[in-house]
């Protein structure tokens, strides 16, 4: 039983907490409230014609950057600024009743140029832009932003210093820039040595000259390791080794470049998450590193810290590495898989590891591929098949529901070329611009919030 006067008491203070915020009951309808506000640019300047909405009401920032609306009168109304091309720190507010100023800080997105590559990382991601600048967006724990700072982002920063790049890649928490001398510069966390040089510190804030390296063309991430391919058609690496995903023969670490043992005349290279693949110039593909899931394709999955031959049977023209399968494109129009196949993202069609190679059966003459975390897509004419893992919403057709074997995905028409690494997916259609899906825990889509997107939603650029 209640004691007495617990009824009377809890009546008492019910209505004196209806006093205090102004309710009235039943209904608890707020009193109506007014907000106003500033919006300031990244230098502190005042930013008209942004438009402020909250609720049903909105209103426009003058040209000293404020703003008010008047008769709110919903217990938690969220204002929300916008102005095409642009995003905003932070990206909503929610108020319940009159406070200080709400105040809105705009970041541009660099408007204007053309995407020349994508690369993600883990919580976040690089795009390299048309005039050779780096940006980037999501997770900055060490630095791997690149603006000097470790501060996480949802917006587009500039990685410091850079105006001639030509090739971008990024991996778990390192980044690397390619510049068009032939240099590699690196940025971000520094264990493991997968930066490529010594630091005394974990986070390097800004990008950093790889020494040793030149005449490089082309670079690749793994998760602890990168890759580089140099013109002469050889192959240097870097970082963790555990399992000989440098390829030197060896499992010692390294905090430099070593040469790839025995390999020449490549052309192309994906490093996945301990292991590397790469392409020759006669159509065959090696790889190296890690096999426990059949990743090397030779039909065991003993590790090898030495370059293998993935047995093909026919010329190769196309590679891609997810973090524990791989698929390549023949001459013929033939898609290939390998590795891991827990949602069948290496042959379409089983869940046991694939250890030979498997042809996956796809209609239409494929274009392109793309290889994720545990997902696959091949571009073709009429559109993109898309398979595997979906937990994430990475498939992009609104569901996170696993799709066993390549259905073409309606939601993935149109786009031109993409990138899918740790469970989030970057592409740009055929009008040059740019759409993102999948997980944003860390704001690495750069839709300006974390909430993850299960289908391309078309991000400022």
């Amino acid at each position: 039983m209640p004691r007495k006067g617990t009824a009377l008491l809890r009546g008492a203070l019910i209505a004196i907490l209806a006093a205090t915020l102004s309710l009235s009951l039943p209904g608890c309808t707020v009193k109506p409230f007014d907000i106003s506000g500033t919006v300031l640019d990244l230098s502190g300047n005042p930013v008209g014609g942004v438009d402020i909405t909250a609720d049903t009401k909105s209103a426009v920032t003058g040209s000293d950057g404020k703003y008010s609306i008047e008769g709110l009168a919903k217990a938690k109304t969220v204002v929300v600024p916008g102005k095409d091309g642009y995003l905003f720190d932070p990206p909503q507010l929610s108020v319940s009743g009159p406070s200080g100023s709400v105040n809105f800080t705009m970041v541009p997105g660099p408007k204007g140029v053309g995407i020349l590559d994508i690369d993600i990382g883990l919580s976040f991601s690089a795009v390299l832009d048309t005039q050779g600048r780096v940006w980037t967006c999501g997770e900055n724990k060490y630095g791997t932003l690149g603006d000097g700072t470790v501060v996480d982002k949802m917006y587009w920063v500039r990685s410091a210093g850079l105006d001639d790049a030509v090739d971008v890649t990024a991996g778990y928490g390192h980044v690397h820039a390619l510049r068009s001398d032939g240099t590699v510069w690196g940025w971000g966390f520094a264990g493991s040595g997968r930066l490529g040089f010594s630091s005394p510190t974990l986070s390097v804030c800004v990008p950093t000259l790889v020494p040793g390296l030149a005449g490089i063309t082309k670079i690749s991430a793994g998760h602890y390791h990168t890759a580089a391919l140099g013109s002469d058609g050889k192959v240097w690496a870097w970082g963790s080794n555990d399992v000989g995903q440098l390829g030197a023969g060896d499992t010692a670490p390294r905090s430099g470049p070593v040469q790839v043992s025995a390999l020449s005349g490549i052309i192309d290279i994906c490093a996945a998450s301990d292991f590397t693949i790469a392409l020759s110039g006669d159509g065959k593909v090696w790889a190296w590193g890690a096999n426990s899931s059949g990743m090397l394709g030779n039909g065991g999955s003993t590790d090898s810290p030495v370059p293998v031959q993935v047995d093909i049977p026919a010329d190769v023209v196309a590679i891609a590495a997810g973090t524990l399968h791989c698929l390549a494109l023949s001459s013929n129009g033939d898609v290939w898989g390998w590795g891991s196949n827990a949602y069948g993202q290496a042959d379409g069609k089983t869940t046991a590891n694939v250890l030979v190679p498997s042809k996956i059966g796809i209609t239409g003459t494929p274009t392109g591929i793309s290889a994720g975390s545990a997902s696959s897509f091949v571009f073709v004419p009429s559109g993109v098949y898309a398979w595997g893992g979906n937990g994430s919403g990475q498939l992009g057709d609104g569901s996170t529901q696993h799709r066993l074997a390549p259905a073409l995905a309606e939601n993935l028409s149109g786009m031109d070329w993409m990138v899918a690494k740790f469970n989030s997916c970057m592409a740009v259609d055929a009008s040059g611009d740019l759409y993102a899906w999948g997980s944003n825990h860390k704001g690495q889509l750069c839709t300006g919030d974390t909430n993850p997107r299960y289908a391309p939603e078309k991000i400022v650029w």
